[in-house]
């Protein structure tokens, strides 16, 4: 049961954590933001131009990091140093204190970040948003997170081709291991279904809803790891690349404007008005 609670708490800190933060620094609720329309043709050209260098800044930020970040994993795994230091230690443990509640507790909530479940819940929200709103944007933001990070998880695996772990597992698994497939589908799809419920409510349910989203990516990173089925480093690299892969989407749909291609570095501050 330990290792179950461990990944519980790592998931509650991580979420309160997040959450405390965006209500600290958020502006006042005002209410729910809508969806807001493009820009008019009284906008200056200036003001455009600063704002699609910028977006292309953070773009390129987001890609730099993620970069840097997976290669040093990748490099840590390569020659077992760093982080890649402590993978044996976290799977012998958990080997060692996983009970039978426990492992079936851990086997849960690991199928939140299964194909199947990111899939019908995506769909679901997709399905809704395009219902409340009667916009197609939604869908196709959410269809852009779940088949890119799928596409780009197994791309870098096949790249990196990292062995799982030695003992046995206390879960089913397939392929290689670098970087965790179900860490990376729960950290990009659960932001993404955050960031889309949180056009119809408040300011302080949108900073739950994504404390929430990285309270189960957490989770399902754990789970994996101390289910033996990937390495700490595994765990770490899908974080990694799920959070970036759905700040990169998100800037390109314009943030909770959801259009894609247009930059606007104001929108939240027009939707707050």
């Amino acid at each position: 049961m330990a290792p179950f609670l461990l990944a519980v708490a790592l998931a509650l800190i991580a979420g309160a954590g997040t959450t405390v933060v965006l209500l600290w620094r958020s502006r006042p609720d005002v209410g729910a933001p809508q969806f807001a329309s493009r820009r008019t043709s009284t906008d200056s050209d200036a003001r455009e131009a600063a704002e699609s260098s910028a977006a292309l800044l953070l773009v390129g930020l987001i890609l730099a990091f993620a970069m840097v970040g997976l290669g040093l994993l990748a490099l840590m795994v390569e020659r077992g140093v760093g982080l890649a230091s402590l993978d044996d230690d976290v799977e012998r443990w958990a080997a060692e204190e996983a009970g039978v509640w426990g492992t079936r507790l851990l086997v849960w909530t690991t199928q939140l970040g299964g194909t199947w479940t990111i899939v019908i819940v995506a769909s679901a929200t997709g399905v809704a948003a395009l219902v409340r709103s009667r916009r197609w944007s939604p869908l196709l933001f959410l269809a852009t997170v779940v088949v890119g990070q799928f596409l780009l998880s197994n791309l870098i695996k096949w790249l990196v081709d990292r062995g799982r772990p030695a003992l046995e597992p206390l879960a089913d698994f397939s392929g290689p291991s670098f970087p965790s497939g179900h860490t990376t589908a729960a950290a990009s799809t659960y932001l993404a279904v955050a960031l889309i419920l949180g056009l119809f409510v408040r300011r302080r349910p949108r900073a739950l809803l994504i404390g929430a989203a990285v309270a189960i990516a957490v989770a399902v990173g754990c789970s994996r790891a101390l289910l033996g089925v990937h390495w700490l480093t595994d765990v770490l690299g899908g974080l990694l690349l799920g959070w970036s892969w759905f700040a990169l989407c998100s800037i390109a749909f314009g943030g909770r404007r959801l259009q894609f291609g247009v930059v606007v570095s104001d929108v939240e501050e027009r939707m707050e008005r």
